[in-house]
């Protein structure tokens, strides 16, 4: 080989490893997020714990979190089991996200598990995390859509002053888990839409107009996060917009099924208005993609 091809070969490469490191860089990973000694902590709710989703046959949830004192109904489908391993997410896996968690839970415990806080440390290099939704108490509000009337009425004023009050709770849980998991990147999701842009008619128990205000209560909600998460302006701490991750397959939109709607079996009753597991592997692809810069399959 002359000189001059050398020289080309030599530049070839240094431009290639340039181009991996500022995708690294800009993806939010580090050599650290990378190494088989950290771990991946996924805190949280329902939409982090894979509520809705079970998975085998029969169909079911993590072995001790469907008892009688231990709901947190943990799914091998959610997206947490879905990231660990993935670039930027390491192989161990801390997975103590649980349904019906408030923010009080991630520092108090729920059931007869303790605080998911406390799972955090020094050895910790990615965290994710799903809250707000029960604090404003969105559970309660779309079960009184779905089987009443009027439940715009009853909770327009209540759920955004919820969602106001909440915002500052917001700020010092995430300084909190920034304190706690010193080398992590800690990744906050929004909370997907139920319903598409332009619901129908009728839905699940539930109108046109209400649907349209949940939509725009979900929305406020993120909106109070992500500006939760630049009131706090660490590089560390990243917003990760899934408001459209399932979009196509929201509620009563045609398409592929990606949200569980009202489910009136007393044993399932639970799931309503939870990602299915496809909905819940969209979500991780919009997770992946925010730390990777890599587009998921189509």
């Amino acid at each position: 080989m002359n000189r001059s091809i050398r020289h080309r070969v030599i530049t070839v490469a240094a431009a290639a490893v340039t181009a991996l490191a500022t995708a690294i860089t800009a993806s939010g990973q580090t050599l650290g997020s990378l190494s088989s000694n950290t771990r991946y902590v996924a805190l949280g709710d329902s939409y982090s714990a894979g509520e809705g989703a079970p998975t085998g046959n029969p169909a079911a949830f993590i072995s001790g979190t469907d008892t009688a004192k231990d709901k947190c109904h943990r799914s091998l489908a959610a997206y947490p089991q879905r990231l660990a391993g993935n670039p930027g997410f390491p192989r161990t896996l801390t997975f103590v996200a649980c349904s019906g968690a408030v923010i009080g839970d991630l520092y108090n415990g729920r059931s007869t598990e303790s605080g998911q806080l406390s799972k955090l440390g020094p050895d910790v290099s990615t965290v994710t995390l799903t809250v707000g939704g029960n604090d404003v108490q969105f559970g309660l509000v779309l079960g009184d859509c779905a089987l009443t009337s009027g439940c715009v009425s009853r909770f327009g004023i209540v759920v955004p002053a919820l969602i106001w009050a909440t915002g500052s709770r917001f700020e010092r849980l995430y300084r909190d888990i920034l304190r706690n998991a010193p080398k992590a990147r800690v990744y906050v999701l929004a909370y997907p839409h139920l319903f598409p842009r332009l619901p129908s008619p009728f839905c699940d128990g539930i109108d046109f107009g209400e649907a349209l205000w949940i939509n725009g209560m979900e929305d406020l909600l993120n909106r109070t996060i992500a500006n939760a998460i630049t009131k706090i302006h660490d590089p560390r701490l990243i917003y990760v917009d899934t408001s459209g991750a399932l979009a196509g397959g929201e509620l009563c939109a045609g398409g592929p099924r990606y949200m569980n709607g009202l489910v009136l079996d007393v044993n399932r009753w639970m799931f309503s208005f939870h990602p299915t597991v496809d909905g819940q592997g969209k979500i991780a692809d919009v997770v992946r993609q925010k730390v990777t810069g890599v587009s998921a399959r189509p």
